[in-house]
């Protein structure tokens, strides 16, 4: 609202937003869910590899695996669906591979591929500890 505005800019500050932003880098499950939403509007057309190491790394592993895994089932946008796959491909666990590998069939190409890919990145032996 204009009544917690702390800068005048054109984008202008609002308390809320600062205070997002601190429970963002402090890693509060709260912010996880709306932030991962934001990030996916403007990451969409992006590679994310960085976005996970830097950005979710503050978050608890846990708790990103299942919003993303509640992000999966509820987005239809198709961008946004090969960011999400391409994230739980990097720090997803075992059990999403069968969800992938149903997408691997999907109609999008996009979202297949993007399937394929996470899948791949799960079951190389290298990658997850519980492989070695």
């Amino acid at each position: 609202t204009p009544e917690d505005t702390l800068l005048d800019s054109p984008k202008d500050t609002r308390l809320s937003d600062v205070a997002f932003r601190q429970l963002k880098d402090r890693g509060d499950e709260h912010v996880l869910e709306q932030y991962i939403k934001n990030e996916l509007d403007h990451h969409k057309d992006y590679d994310i590899h960085d976005w996970v190491i830097e950005r979710l790394a503050a978050f608890d592993r846990t708790k990103v695996q299942e919003a993303l895994r509640e992000a999966l089932h509820v987005e239809e946008d198709e961008k946004k669906l090969r960011v999400i796959l391409e994230l739980i491909g990097h720090v997803g666990r075992d059990s999403d591979i069968t969800e992938l590998e149903k997408l691997i069939s999907a109609e999008s190409d996009v979202v297949a591929n993007a399937a394929f890919e996470a899948t791949l990145r799960l079951t190389d032996p290298l990658r997850l500890a519980e492989h070695w």
